[in-house]
């Protein structure tokens, strides 16, 4: 068997019959990633990044394309927008622009520790 696209894997697990593996999913809010724990990966694969935080309650950090790619992430979490905003998409190529639905860069977040 060849090699399924991320697409042909979730959607034959979503009905209940085995991909060539399990599809991965890294970066959603049931299945993010802690920014303590995404800084740890950059560093480690020696990586220079400044994560959008996609909730700063639990401070979930958004894995950068290169990251999903890396690891054969099947899923992208997108998000919703405000209908009075406008359209995140670039004016030439119709793409999404990364930063464009209202996420936090990690260095704007203070993380602040408990004091026992």
């Amino acid at each position: 068997m060849s090699e399924m696209t991320s697409r042909q894997r979730v959607t034959l697990a979503l009905d209940h019959i085995e991909p060539d593996r399990v599809p991965f999913d890294l970066g959603g809010f049931q299945t993010g990633i802690h920014l303590q724990a995404y800084r740890g990966l950059t560093a480690h694969l020696g990586l220079q990044e400044d994560p959008d935080v996609l909730d700063p309650v639990q401070q979930l950090a958004v894995p950068s394309e290169r990251i999903l790619q890396r690891f054969h992430v099947d899923i992208r979490y997108i998000t919703a927008r405000a209908a009075d905003e406008e359209a995140p998409f670039s004016d030439s190529a119709k793409t999404l622009e990364p930063r464009a639905v209202g996420l936090t860069k990690a260095s704007a977040c203070t993380e602040t520790k408990r004091s026992a």
